[in-house]
């Protein structure tokens, strides 16, 4: 089975509202499509079910991280915002942030400290296959820098022209690197 976009539809409306223009929305769901198409939205097991949750997330920071990038945006929530719509189940994090916490996790002070610290293991974690599907499935780094820049809705350039060029400079040319390895 799978995890369907109708399923996380309004998780995500709550996860993705960083532009009025609704377009970080729009580019979720196409994402989700890609997840499905690479076999990343499976649930399979609870543990499973729960990653494939928190690649919404990811997708989430990559998207923030993009626009941080090109646009001096600041789209940063803390990682328990993001996850307040989704049923991610506690002990399924817990095994798949072990092998990413510093320490074990050890040094957090409470609880929601060290659920945060899961959460953001975990997000971090499945960044990089994350970035590397929808990189693909754009077709490149030029493509899927296009269609992130498509996603704050400016209606005055068509991104998706074959004929569309920017200069080099910049944020635009910092939105550019972001696009070919997913960081800054």
């Amino acid at each position: 089975m799978a995890v369907e976009w109708e399923d996380i539809e309004n998780a995500a409306s709550h996860i993705f509202k960083m532009w009025e223009s609704g377009g970080d929305l729009i580019f979720a769901k196409e994402c989700w499509g890609h997840f499905a198409e690479a076999g990343l939205t499976c649930d399979d097991s609870i543990v499973i079910r729960t990653e494939t949750l928190l690649r919404l997330v990811a997708l989430r920071q990559i998207v923030a991280e993009f626009s941080a990038a090109k646009w001096d945006e600041n789209a940063e929530t803390e990682i328990s915002y993001l996850v307040e719509h989704l049923e991610v189940d506690r002990l399924s994090l817990g095994l798949l942030a072990a092998p990413h916490l510093e320490h074990g996790g050890a040094l957090c002070e409470d609880e929601y400290e060290l659920r945060e610290a899961a959460l953001a293991a975990v997000a971090d974690a499945l960044k990089a296959e994350t970035f590397d599907c929808i990189r693909a499935a754009y077709g490149g780094q030029t493509a899927l820098y296009r269609r992130l820049s498509g996603m704050a809705g400016t209606e005055d350039v068509d991104y998706n022209d074959g004929e569309y060029d920017f200069e080099p400079d910049g944020n635009n040319l910092a939105g550019f690197e972001f696009s070919e390895h997913g960081r800054r």
